[in-house]
């Protein structure tokens, strides 16, 4: 977790349209657009929302889908192109919650 306060931009395009996303942790900066939060269906056959992906960036997850990453079989995975939410993905997200609850 870089950091508790995040600046999120929202860009509006048309309904259907295409903007890319992006996370920024070092800046906690976080680009999206008003599709989102729009299930819709990626190159990889899967359906995805674009704004719990990129949360997944916002909590240090990498992409799976980049040559050389363990999971790139796993396209069904959020950090992939699908839905999926594995427990790879919270592990960490659960222990920083664990260590908080603690203190």
């Amino acid at each position: 977790m870089t950091g508790e306060n995040w600046t999120v931009d929202v860009t509006r395009i048309p309904a259907g349209g295409f903007a890319r996303s992006s996370v920024v942790p070092s800046r906690n900066h976080v680009n999206l657009d008003s599709e989102d939060v729009t299930l819709v269906t990626k190159g990889s056959g899967f359906q995805q929302t674009g704004a719990a992906h990129e949360f997944g960036h916002m909590i240090g997850l990498p992409d799976e889908y980049l040559s050389g990453s363990p999971h790139i079989a796993d396209g069904d995975s959020i950090l992939h192109g699908g839905q999926a939410v594995e427990p790879r993905h919270v592990q960490d997200f659960g222990d920083w919650v664990r260590t908080q609850l603690a203190n």
